[in-house]
């Protein structure tokens, strides 16, 4: 009888890790992404979306802007999951808003 190879442990909980991450990630994104959403509303009186150049440059300019805060295992993850390009426009969103997302993301990993 042969067993299937078993994950080397070490490897095995640097995906989880990374797993983790990019799920906290998710997470603070959408946090930050109701904070915008109701500052944009009290101020403007509605939630303005981006253009569609904006759209169209939002998943490589957010990977570029997350590339030296985010490990680059935890960008490959997000990156590979189905919500990357709606997390994208999020980023751009943010930075169209002022929100410097780079520095929440920081803080949110030290606290």
């Amino acid at each position: 009888m042969t067993y299937p190879p078993q994950p080397e442990p070490f490897a095995e909980a640097l995906g989880e890790a990374a797993h983790t991450a990019a799920i906290a990630y998710r997470l603070v994104m959408a946090i930050s992404d109701a904070v915008r959403r109701a500052t944009q509303k009290r101020l403007t009186g509605k939630d303005e979306g981006i253009g569609e150049d904006a759209e169209q440059m939002a998943p490589g300019w957010s990977a570029d802007q997350l590339c030296g805060v985010l490990g680059e295992d935890v960008l490959a993850e997000l990156m590979e999951g189905d919500h990357w390009t709606a997390m994208a426009r999020q980023l751009v969103r943010h930075q169209q808003a002022g929100v410097d997302a780079a520095a929440v993301l920081i803080t949110a990993a030290t606290q």
